[in-house]
């Protein structure tokens, strides 16, 4: 009976995956994934990009290259030289969606208690294309998504025993969090989720216990919130090692990010525009951050659209005729100071962008994210100049239309009348049914934690897209850890209520 309480919801989560293994090519985020699986240990793959699945999605890349029948070389240099090979980005793929079906497992099971309601949980998992098209894909937003999953039914199982947290829970939990940190930055969001639900549930029950009990939470929330920043340093100091290790000057590089969001710019009027140019130029401290505002104005003249990966070249040639000495590390610390003096505080009209990307992305469905991952692999056909180890992979020896009929796959589009509004419908409904069967008299309701939890989880995901929204220029991709947060606020409380109702039913 056991093996099938568990052999049962791990076929319905498997399914997708196999499925997908079997009809659909490995997808790629583009350029970027080329970047994570290509260049050697450097800036671009520790700074730019958070170094850990620049890391780690190279051991199986490794093991498909020897397969391959390559030259016998050790994993240290097969880092600073990969070599993509079918075999290495098919084993990369598996163990993707293998990891993805084991992160739903623990969270569903973290989150129901009955068996039939954990299978039912593994349906709805299962049925939600976006998870397992991010499984399909190469790029650092798969493994960031797998781990917030696995974090959430950490989570999950931390606030149902509020306040009694073991140390293998907490190490965990900051093992976790140092792992969403160092794969993608804007995770680090996530370090506030278990200090404000600890908080939250401090307040809620602290006029119906013991004064003793009352401590015994003010306490768990104080080791919540210092392992929340010793994950952080753990990252941070992690990223400093590389950086030594490789001999590359750590900074920031949220500056070159923030080029993408300089398109609020072509928004304005040219005469507003200079205005806003010369207003940052003011507050900057360095020559070279002024230099390069007058260089953007300039350039923003003479080219109505904007295309930041055009512009960074030539800004960057500019300032290294300039000062040619460390001139990549004091490029980027010039872009930090310009991205600094203007989203502090941001701009009117950056806010107006920032406020217009959130709005339209509340507007996106699950089919929109999963087809962005369709149209960033196809972005190679035009730029193989970029990508020449593409070339040989099947994704890309396929012809271009028949790549782009993987988007009109029926299962891509099973939710595609659902936006992020619609959702947060659903889970508000959802969540006044359960609080109307709530049982009254049970004061510490593991439940309600859970829901508490389920909330906070879902609030800090929204949270997550705004900071992208100010830091960038919006791409569906940056969709995911808000509707990922909101599902898995469905699944809980879907799991709370469906778990009341179990029990009135065997009453």
């Amino acid at each position: 009976m056991r093996i099938t309480c568990v052999a049962l919801p791990t076929l319905v989560l498997a399914a997708p995956s196999l499925w997908m293994l079997a009809t659909l090519p490995p997808l790629w985020r583009g350029v970027d994934a080329y970047v994570q699986t290509t260049y050697p240990p450097g800036s671009e793959t520790i700074l730019l990009h958070a170094p850990l699945y620049c890391t780690i999605s190279r051991i199986p890349l490794w093991l498909g290259y020897l397969a391959n029948g390559g030259t016998i070389i050790s994993f240290d240099r097969f880092l600073e030289h990969s070599q993509l090979t079918n075999p290495g980005v098919t084993t990369l793929i598996v163990l993707q969606h293998t990891t993805l079906c084991c992160a739903g497992f623990y969270l569903i099971t973290a989150c129901a208690q009955s068996s039939l309601v954990r299978l039912c949980l593994a349906g709805f998992f299962a049925a939600q294309p976006m998870f397992y098209a991010f499984a399909q894909c190469v790029g650092s937003e798969t493994l960031s998504m797998i781990l917030m999953l696995f974090f959430a039914g950490l989570a999950v199982r931390i606030v149902a025993h509020y306040p009694d947290v073991t140390p293998q829970q907490w190490i965990a939990a900051t093992a976790l969090l140092c792992c969403c940190i160092l794969t993608r930055k804007i995770n680090i969001v996530l370090v506030a989720l278990l200090p404000i639900v600890f908080t939250i549930l401090w307040l809620q029950r602290g006029l119906r216990v013991r004064p003793g009990n009352d401590w015994r939470r003010a306490r768990t929330t104080l080791v919540a919130t210092a392992l929340a920043m010793l994950a952080v340093f753990w990252a941070t100091s992690l990223t400093h090692v590389l950086c030594w290790r490789t001999r590359t000057p750590w900074r920031p590089k949220v500056g070159y990010t923030f080029l993408w969001r300089l398109n609020f710019l072509s928004t304005q009027s040219a005469t507003a525009r200079e205005q806003l140019l010369e207003r940052a130029a003011a507050k900057c401290k360095r020559d070279d951050s002024r230099m390069l505002l007058n260089f953007l104005g300039d350039w923003m003249g003479h080219n109505p659209v904007w295309l930041p990966q055009d512009f960074a070249p030539q800004a960057f040639a500019q300032l290294h005729a300039w000062h040619a000495n460390n001139a990549e590390e004091n490029f980027d610390l010039a872009l930090n100071e310009i991205a600094r003096v203007f989203l502090l505080p941001p701009a009117p009209p950056l806010y107006a962008v920032a406020l217009r990307d959130f709005t339209f992305a509340t507007r996106r469905t699950q089919t929109d994210v999963a087809i962005s991952l369709v149209v960033s692999t196809g972005f190679f056909f035009d730029h193989r100049d970029k990508m020449p180890q593409f070339s040989h992979l099947r994704t890309f020896t396929m012809p271009r239309e028949q790549l782009v009929g993987v988007g009109r796959f029926g299962y891509l589009h099973w939710w595609s009348a659902l936006d992020y509004r619609r959702w947060l419908v659903v889970t508000v409904a959802l969540l006044a049914v359960a609080l109307i069967l709530k049982d009254p008299r049970a004061a510490q309701d593991p439940g309600d934690a859970r829901i508490v939890f389920a909330i906070c989880f879902a609030s800090l995901g929204a949270v997550m897209l705004v900071l992208n929204c100010f830091l960038a220029a919006y791409a569906d991709r940056f969709m995911l850890p808000m509707m990922l947060s909101l599902l898995v606020a469905v699944i809980v409380i879907l799991a709370a209520l469906l778990d009341e109702i179990c029990l009135r039913a065997l009453k």
